[in-house]
């Protein structure tokens, strides 16, 4: 996440919108996971708050901002109101992702599961008449070289990105996971 905490806008339960990116996520608690791991033989940080992003509202938009931004974070705050979006669990699937757009940034990422956010996603599509693929609900947990996570908004960008990850960094923090 981007930008200073302070300026992200409570527009749900436990959801915020963060008008400097146009990310909405769901804020989610810290968990005790080791503080470093090395991964290929990197040196990996525990991040210093836990969310899973629920949409980016500018990105919708196709990078624009302003009165349309603003519908939609209205509308996504008037249907969290009425069904909400609710951490269920860690899966305990984990995958380290590396993007190569300019320099380099890795993290690590545990998926989730998410009550009520297949009931957004296709409030959605109804109301602003949009084919938006599902997310991949997912917390980047550990990052390289960066302080923040690289995007993984769907199916294809896991694909492309990201690998699973196994071996004794898994093994120590995929029982963490699981018993949240």
């Amino acid at each position: 996440m981007r930008g200073d905490l302070s300026e992200l806008e409570p527009i749900g339960e436990g959801v915020v919108y963060g008008p400097d990116t146009g990310y909405i996520m769901l804020h989610l608690p810290q968990l005790a996971l080791p503080d470093t791991v090395t991964v290929d033989g990197l040196p990996f940080s525990v991040k210093s708050e836990f969310h899973c992003s629920l949409l980016n509202a500018r990105r919708l938009l196709g990078g624009q901002n302003g009165d349309r931004e603003k519908e939609i974070v209205a509308s996504v705050a008037s249907h969290l109101a009425v069904k909400g979006v609710a951490l269920e669990g860690y899966r305990g699937d984990l995958y380290h992702c590396i993007r190569e757009e300019g320099a380099a940034r890795q993290s690590i990422i545990g998926m989730v599961s998410l009550r009520g956010i297949d009931e957004l996603y296709k409030h959605l599509r109804g109301v602003f008449d949009r084919n938006l693929p599902s997310p991949v609900p997912h917390v980047t947990l550990y990052t390289y070289a960066s302080q923040f996570g690289i995007g993984v908004p769907n199916e294809r960008a896991l694909a492309d990105y990201c690998r699973p990850l196994g071996g004794p960094v898994a093994d120590a923090i995929r029982p963490i996971l699981l018993s949240t």
